[in-house]
């Protein structure tokens, strides 16, 4: 289903009338309701999967959790109650896609067997909001939080700005935020409203217009040279960070005007100097609930070298089972494991090397050597994300590396980019979307954009706003598309 914006605002705006017309104790029943409405607008049956999900992790909570008692805990109850939660995703994301590997499976061994096709619509943010049920029963059962009130908890689970694309918001955060009182606050408007302002710019002026590009492209890459292959490819790189990172920006801003502080969820990741600080810094929600949640429980690095390592290669294969239940995104977390793994395995060496040379590693050059190959390991990764399916995915990298279908000249790249943005001002939205990206980042990397305007003059500041909110209508793409992060 399409998301639209303008109607996503609409809808906000409305709510945000009703929540500061009430008194205190009726706000959060007004996210509450407003919350199950917005759900009900995507799918209204799977809001019985969201309550399902929802009431077994509210009573497994409440049963497990002893507080700071040194009583014996009930192992059984958790893992239960974890399965049962699981049991959904599995059903609706994954039944289909194990049992084809195991039709495969059979049919490679020769075995005989009668093959069943189903199809079942996958319920909005069901990954979202299955990872946040779990890690509340996980976190009650460790004793650090407990929600009596049932229609407290069923908000913390469903509240409409991050039930659909995240962030993955912590139990222990929210829900002590709606105790708090929320009156009215001017700072937390502006700020919330800025935050949602460059979300819709992010998503509406670049990931937009660069998608109809990268749409092209990875639609037909045996028609295009490995150069613009290769530059199409650091396109998307940015396209899906802004689409994500966008949405992210719109949903702590929407909590934010309700008076509620929720986590961010990137922090510039394309900055980092290796592998391991892009996953510090990018989908910071995803990155620590797995951290928590799967790696620590697994071991983490306490049980040696080996088993670390394997940790880490189980986490990003079930990260990339998480964003999709295809080979393509299982390779994609197999890649970011082999990065890590590598990464820390020449750790040492690298470290000596560096001291033999004497080479500062914070010295600019030195840095932007590595935040590049950083970037372009990323990317290199991001094709098969990006692709349909993983035979794709390895056709785009063949044609990159070597496609003898299209020569390789100065007046064959040039007739490529013509052909790309052969659709009238396809260009021009182009470079406007990749201008305006690097301008913000860099500006907004060496000091957040809004803490450089949040104490100018008020008239300066409704310039600004006004502009700027000029410029994002001016320059949005027409070719709207859905948040990437809705398949999830």
């Amino acid at each position: 289903m399409l998301f639209n914006s303008l109607a996503f605002l609409a809808f906000f705006f409305v709510v945000t009338v009703f929540y500061y017309a009430v008194p205190e104790k009726f706000k959060w029943p007004v996210l509450l309701i407003s919350s199950i409405v917005f759900y009900a607008f995507f799918t209204p049956l799977h809001i019985i999967i969201l309550l399902a999900v929802t009431a077994i992790s509210y009573v497994i909570g409440r049963l497990v959790y002893n507080g700071k008692e040194k009583t014996k805990k009930p192992k059984g109850l958790i893992a239960l109650g974890v399965i049962l939660c699981f049991s959904f995703l599995f059903t609706y994301k994954y039944l289909t896609f194990f049992t084809t590997a195991v039709y495969g499976l059979l049919h490679a061994l020769h075995i005989p067997f009668t093959e069943a096709a189903f199809e079942l619509a996958l319920p909005v943010g069901i990954s979202f909001f299955t990872f946040k049920a779990v890690s509340y029963m996980v976190d009650a059962y460790r004793g650090k939080i407990v929600e009596k009130n049932f229609f407290k908890y069923l908000l913390y689970v469903s509240f409409f700005p991050q039930i659909a694309s995240g962030p993955i918001e912590r139990s222990t955060n929210f829900l002590p935020e709606l105790t708090k009182a929320h009156k009215f606050d001017k700072n937390n408007i502006e700020s919330g409203l800025y935050l949602m302002m460059f979300g819709l710019f992010k998503k509406m002026v670049v990931a937009d217009n660069l998608s109809v590009v990268v749409n092209q492209v990875f639609g037909e890459p045996e028609n295009y040279s490995p150069p613009v292959l290769l530059g199409v490819a650091c396109v998307y790189s940015v396209q899906i960070l802004c689409d994500f990172s966008g949405y992210s920006d719109i949903a702590v801003g929407c909590a934010r005007v309700f008076g509620i502080n929720t986590a961010d969820n990137f922090n510039h990741p394309y900055f980092a100097e290796s592998i391991a600080v892009f996953w510090r810094k990018w989908h910071i929600s995803l990155s620590s609930w797995f951290r928590d949640y799967l790696y620590i429980p697994l071991g983490g690095n306490r049980k040696g070298t080996a088993r670390k390592y394997i940790n880490l290669m189980i986490v990003f294969l079930v990260s990339g089972l998480w964003h999709g239940s295809a080979w393509n995104f299982v390779l994609w977390g197999f890649l970011h494991g082999i990065y890590q793994i590598v990464g820390a395995v020449t750790q040492p060496a690298r470290d000596k090397l560096y001291g033999l040379i004497h080479l500062d590693r914070h010295e600019k050059l030195h840095r932007s050597l590595r935040i590049t190959i950083t970037f372009l390991l990323v990317t290199f990764a991001w094709i098969f994300f990006r692709a349909s399916t993983i035979s794709d995915g390895f056709d785009y990298v063949k044609c990159m590396l070597f496609n003898p279908g299209r020569a390789l000249s100065a007046a064959g790249i040039i007739a490529e980019f013509k052909l790309v943005f052969s659709v009238k001002n396809k260009l021009f939205a182009f470079l406007i979307a990749m201008f305006s990206f690097v301008v913000y980042s860099v500006i907004d990397y060496k000091k957040d954009v809004f803490l450089r305007i949040k104490d100018k003059h008020t008239a300066v500041k409704m310039v600004f706003y006004v502009l700027f909110i000029v410029f994002v209508v001016m320059f949005a793409s027409t070719s709207v598309a859905d948040f990437i992060y809705l398949r999830f």
